[in-house]
């Protein structure tokens, strides 16, 4: 494949790639004029995420294994398994350092510091412009379970040319870390928002449908999701105008099972409906047959976070969802509070059983009001094309730096 091209970036990923991290690959693909080369240890959904990249070790690569859905842990691999470095996947001649050089790489972009940790043998000898973007799980809940990581991000921070995070709450964790301020730049995750919205009908058949799309895990906050959706039946007139639904694959499936015991012991299951993952492709369709979406993030017993903003809070705003969520990380960067959504304190439910009836008993005017400026907000805020366009600048400044 040819690709026209000032610029060849070597793009790391533990894993490529996860369905849930989609905003990787449309983050990549629209960075325009950049031939992207990938390397992973593991591969999946391949065909889905290989247009407009060059796979470099797809068939030395490890196919990945199943996810250990019996691990109470995201990613278990990278804290509890032998950690996978590329000799095990790639032969000597095809070293990072080799493909370096045979496809005259000027940038090595890392995804996730977790990723740059395992890889950190053969990085640090590298003469190359190094960047690596942390997206929450590498500067929080990693470190949690294993605290060691904090003295090698000193010296991967020292190294590396450009840190990336999504906002200010990620810059302020990576400075505590021991990061310099200047070596940090913020890039917000994109979407597309260039497709047509139809005026969606608010309450149809007088009913308020929420929906959460999550994994399940302690820092999407399902349970307070129900927690809340509970309270808030109790105190309207008519409970049953309030419909819950919860998408979400068993990311901790212990968390999960938690979520859907809690279901059936508060006597909620003609109320709320719990669906697998969906696939990127049927996202809006599925997000037009509901009114609000709802998202109450949280920090987790274990630290865990969102490291910048759900993309999804993103995906649900440019389809004319307003949103319920709360001021945990980001997610202020991305929501403006009383315009196109309700943000409140993390952990609280009576406010987000109040942010509930508020949309419950809300006019048609007012929602239709709040959902065109979510559509607006993201449209001239999160278009993944000025996202895709701003990495660009990004790299860009570092290839002219001596």
């Amino acid at each position: 494949m040819s690709l026209p091209a000032n610029m060849n970036i070597l793009h790391i990923f533990n894993e490529y790639l996860p369905k849930t991290e989609v905003w990787a690959y449309e983050l990549i693909r629209h960075c325009p004029e950049v031939n992207h080369y990938v390397i992973a240890d593991y591969y999946a959904n391949v065909e889905d995420f290989e247009q407009g990249v060059h796979l470099l070790n797809r068939k030395k690569g490890l196919l990945r294994k199943k996810r250990a859905q019996a691990s109470q842990y995201d990613f278990p691999r990278n804290l509890f398994q032998p950690l996978f470095v590329l000799s095990d996947t790639m032969s000597s001649s095809d070293s990072i350092g080799k493909l370096i050089g045979k496809h005259k790489i000027d940038i090595v972009h890392i995804h996730f510091g977790t990723t740059a940790i395992e890889r950190w043998d053969e990085l640090k000898t590298l003469q190359v412009k190094i960047v690596i973007s942390f997206y929450g799980w590498d500067y929080a809940k990693a470190i949690y379970y294993n605290p060691s990581y904090k003295k090698t991000y000193r010296d991967i921070f020292e190294k590396a040319h450009l840190l990336i995070t999504e906002g200010s709450a990620g810059r302020e964790r990576l400075i505590d870390l021991g990061a310099e301020d200047s070596k940090i730049k913020s890039l917000a995750l994109g979407v597309s928002s260039s497709k047509e919205i139809s005026t969606k009908t608010f309450k149809s058949d007088s009913t308020l449908r929420l929906v959460q799309v999550a994994s399940f895990s302690e820092k999407k906050g399902q349970l307070l999701t129900i927690q809340a959706f509970q309270k808030a039946r109790e105190k309207h007139s008519t409970p049953s105008s309030i419909q819950l639904t919860l998408v979400g694959d068993n990311r901790d499936i212990y968390y999960a099972q938690e979520v859907k015991q809690c279901v059936i012991d508060q006597n909620l299951s003609d109320s709320i409906s719990i669906l697998d993952w969906i696939d990127f492709e049927k996202l809006d369709s599925i997000l037009k047959g509901f009114d609000v979406f709802i998202h109450p993030s949280q920090y987790a017993a274990d630290g865990d976070c969102e490291g910048g903003a759900p993309v999804i809070l993103l995906h649900a705003q440019a389809n004319g969802l307003p949103i319920i969520s709360t001021t945990h990380c980001d997610i202020p960067e991305q929501v403006i509070h009383s315009r196109t959504g309700i943000l409140t304190d993390e952990g609280n439910v009576e406010a987000l059983t109040d942010a509930i009836l508020e949309f419950a008993e809300m006019s048609a005017d007012q929602y239709t009001t709040m959902s065109q400026q979510a559509i607006e907000h993201i449209t001239q805020q999160f278009n993944i094309i000025d996202t895709g366009k701003r990495l660009f600048a990004y790299y860009s400044d570092l290839n002219d730096l001596i």
